[in-house]
């Protein structure tokens, strides 16, 4: 049993764990999602705001998202590092439009889906006449 020693086999094996970890997260959360998304209302959110909160390693990119139900409005944030990272500086996240799911039962209780955007108003530009 002398490979159990070899510092690459111990590498490796950390590695191989870290990825399949991971696979297994990633499968688990997209699961749920999916779960969710066919047990609930669909309508649009529109992102209002970006903020990036703390310092160093410990940033948080926070995204405002704004959506209505039933003539009710309501706001919800969501901490990400992967989507619009240069959203603050460039603001070019703001006005985009996604696809949304939500609990007829609970409005508070929101999915955005970040792959499926709808339309992307930051980007239209008026013309002048």
């Amino acid at each position: 049993m002398e490979f159990l020693n070899n510092k690459k086999y111990k590498l490796f094996g950390l590695v191989l764990f870290v990825i399949l970890a991971y696979f297994i997260s990633s499968k688990t959360e997209k699961v749920k999602n999916n779960e969710f998304s066919q047990n609930s209302e669909e309508t649009e959110a529109t992102i209002i705001d970006y903020q990036i909160k703390g310092a160093g390693a410990g940033l948080d990119h926070i995204i405002t998202f704004e959506y209505q139900i039933d003539n009710q409005f309501y706001q919800k944030t969501v901490n990400t590092s992967i989507w619009f990272t240069n959203c603050y500086e460039s603001r070019e996240c703001i006005g985009k439009i996604f696809i949304l799911y939500y609990k007829s039962d609970n409005p508070n209780d929101v999915r955005i889906d970040f792959n499926r955007p709808i339309r992307n108003f930051s980007k239209i530009k008026k013309i002048d006449s």
